[in-house]
């Protein structure tokens, strides 16, 4: 479960990310775990890395949390109930926009700044990490509403 803010009341299941209520053991969309409560500003989350399994997300996140960075696993995948989604919308790693470049040195020994990029989509606006390699291919997929954009 996130909480959005220390001033908030709002919390969101950290599996579909609809609102839940703060006593809810587990979440009344998808039937996720919500256990644990994690602090975020909601405004100021960005996708650190997109991953085409769980495995691979969770394995970083434990390294974050390793190196004291909070994250969390956003994946549209029915609360684990339909496993398939994840391979077309991907499972995304979330962190602090400003714990953003400090995870990714944790998660990739060979972070270099200018190796990655922050594109927008230009369907839903949201914020899209890419690497250098991904990016000098001219295009994106993004990985919240699966369309193709272009880089200019």
């Amino acid at each position: 479960m996130i909480k959005e803010n220390q001033n908030s009341e709002k919390y969101f299941c950290t599996e579909c990310g609809l609102e839940v209520k703060a006593k809810d053991k587990i979440c009344p969309h998808c039937h996720a775990d919500l256990s644990e409560t994690v602090e975020f500003d909601k405004t100021e989350m960005v996708v650190l890395n997109t991953y085409n399994n769980e495995f691979a997300a969770t394995m970083d996140m434990g390294k974050l949390k390793s190196q004291g960075i909070d994250s969390f696993i956003s994946a549209d995948n029915g609360g684990g109930m339909e496993p398939q989604l994840s391979y077309f919308r991907g499972i995304r790693l979330m962190v602090n926009e400003k714990d953003f470049g400090e995870a990714l040195k944790v998660i990739d020994l060979n972070y270099d700044p200018d190796n990655y990029f922050v594109a927008k989509c230009k369907y839903c606006k949201a914020d899209v990490t890419l690497n250098k390699k991904e990016y000098d291919t001219g295009e994106f997929i993004c990985p919240g509403c699966l369309k193709r954009n272009k880089i200019k």
